[in-house]
């Protein structure tokens, strides 16, 4: 473990004595996630959410396809014992159980299509022709 790395995010947090929790105190990107920068080899190669670089500092490497979840709820919740591994599909599970998932009138195909993989089997334009005929489980 990276400790010089890891004191310099901690030192950003602070202590919430009713949760438990050690709340991200630093810069945090539009949905309210902390962010720190994240370096190769004395590199700067961009942002990182800083409940991710934790869990990678305690515990090493995650898979790619792997998200770091909050078990508290709490997105500025860096408390390594509050965090554990899961799958996009865990996480929309906890999403749509705690109603932070945006659903029905509130979801917003077009924000998800900036992000649509080039390489995608699925075309954008037949995600937007088809949008009505989607339906929510």
């Amino acid at each position: 473990m990276n400790n010089r790395r890891f004191e310099s995010i901690i030192k950003k947090c602070v202590k919430d004595e009713n949760s438990g929790c050690i709340l991200w105190n630093g810069a945090v990107d539009k949905d309210g996630y902390g962010r720190v920068q994240n370096s190769v080899n004395g590199r700067l190669t961009g942002l990182t959410p800083v409940h991710r670089m934790i869990w990678k500092l305690q515990n090493g490497e995650i898979e790619k396809t792997m998200l770091v979840r909050h078990k508290c709820r709490n997105k500025h919740c860096c408390e390594i014992t509050h965090l554990e591994i899961g799958t996009v599909m865990e996480n929309s599970e906890d999403r749509r159980r705690d109603g932070t998932m945006p659903m029905g009138e509130n979801t917003d195909v077009l924000q998800y299509l900036k992000l649509w993989p080039k390489k995608s089997k699925i075309p954008k334009e037949m995600v937007l022709s088809n949008r009505e005929q989607i339906v929510l489980v």
